[in-house]
């Protein structure tokens, strides 16, 4: 949203829709929602990416949300020890 000064510039009706809208999304993410901290084994000696993440548990089904940017270099890993594990044979 930005900062506390932006939001009270904004008209009282718009700042009391964010108000209620926070109330309503704020225990649904307490409820549905657990930290994640996703790094490599500390074995593998690898980069850790820091990104928000978090497991969303919907009816029977979870889901790993996180950042594109944290997927994109967890990616980039992947292909990088399969090369590593190509060139070795």
């Amino acid at each position: 949203m930005g900062t506390v000064d932006e939001f009270n510039r904004l008209p009282k009706k718009q700042q009391q829709f964010f108000c209620r809208a926070s109330n309503q999304l704020v225990p649904m993410a307490r409820n549905c929602a657990i930290p994640v901290a996703p790094a490599p084994p500390p074995a593998a000696r690898g980069k850790t990416n820091h990104a928000s993440d978090f497991a969303l548990h919907l009816d029977s089904d979870f889901f790993f949300v996180t950042a594109s940017h944290f997927l994109t270099q967890y990616e980039i890993r992947l292909q990088n020890r399969e090369y590593a594990a190509r060139a070795a044979e």
